[in-house]
């Protein structure tokens, strides 16, 4: 193999280093991304680690964007953050995806997919012309507001709260303290 084809090899696989940072107790997340996206993980310590992004700390907050310093950026943006934190992510056509939430999470995407699994603490999702999925949530409170596709939660504990102007609601296995839905149709299934 030529010098020449084995350092474009090398420059395919090469993957972004990861950035870690240590987010002050009092401290917030913002993502935001356009077109990118977004999974978000929650970690055990106070260390937030961004692999695909950039983050920059100012004051309490740290914030990531999607973008390279040349302005360009390829594949998700992977983030850990502590459960305790308080997160804002933001996206135009990213699709978002939570594996895990921290103590409070306010999601938007205006053309993109969100996918929670598992979860806890006080959680705000708002789509535009995106489908949402809820599994496993034990939380405070979940609150979904949707325009365009199919809205499911699957086994969610704590206040639950949808709104879906022009797609359906599901819902099945629900042990709310408090239920709140509307939608196109609503369907409701008991465990």
């Amino acid at each position: 193999m030529s010098i020449h084809l084995l350092f474009l090899a090398l420059a395919a696989t090469r993957t972004d280093p990861d950035t870690t940072v240590r987010l002050p107790r009092d401290g917030a997340v913002e993502i935001d991304s356009r077109s990118r996206d977004i999974v978000l993980h929650t970690g055990t310590t106070d260390m937030v680690v961004i692999r695909g992004g950039q983050g920059e700390l100012d004051g309490g907050t740290l914030q990531i964007s999607s973008e390279d310093r040349r302005g360009r950026g390829s594949g998700p943006i992977d983030v850990i953050v502590p459960v305790w934190a308080h997160v804002e992510v933001s996206s135009i056509g990213g699709n978002l995806t939570f594996n895990g939430t921290p103590d409070r999470l306010h999601a938007e995407t205006v053309n993109g997919f969100i996918h929670v699994n598992g979860g806890s603490g006080a959680l705000e999702l708002e789509t535009v012309a995106g489908g949402v999925v809820v599994n496993d949530f034990r939380g405070v409170s979940l609150s979904i507001d949707a325009t365009g596709e199919n809205v499911t939660v699957i086994n969610a504990v704590g206040a639950v709260q949808v709104d879906n102007v022009n797609g359906d609601v599901v819902l099945r296995g629900i042990h709310a303290s408090s239920v709140t839905a509307g939608g196109y149709n609503l369907y409701l299934f008991y465990p």
